[in-house]
């Protein structure tokens, strides 16, 4: 057999392969660019060659720059740590809820009700 021949061979065909799982996050997981989050796992970063990474730690809250999303699922980018990406099933959103409104005091609202003189 020849080198034409090598390279003429087919090869047999492979079985096809399971498509990858996604992981979706609930409606309230929706992350946006300027979502403060809450580090829920974290302090263990691993790159994409394997070696220990920083990070954001365990209860650390962030504001997120960035979001990426692909196949494989949902990642955040923070300024602190540049372009590194990191998964969004490690972050908690929290969402900011305003105290029960109460009603001003009458002399507040008459002040704030005064036209303003304007000085030269």
């Amino acid at each position: 057999m020849g080198w034409r021949e090598i390279f003429r061979r087919k090869l047999a065909p492979v079985a096809p392969v399971a498509p990858i799982a996604v992981f979706t996050l609930g409606p309230s997981e929706s992350f946006r660019a300027g979502d403060l989050v809450e580090c829920v796992t974290g302090g263990h970063w691993i790159n994409l060659l394997g070696a220990l990474a920083s990070g954001p730690e365990t209860g650390e809250t962030y504001v997120v720059d960035q979001v990426s999303c692909n196949e494989i699922g949902r990642f955040l980018v923070f300024r602190r740590f540049g372009s590194r990406l990191y998964s969004a099933a490690n972050f908690r959103k929290i969402v900011p809820v305003a105290d029960k409104l109460e009603r001003s005091e009458p002399a507040f609202l008459d002040l704030i009700r005064k036209p303003v003189r304007e000085t030269v």
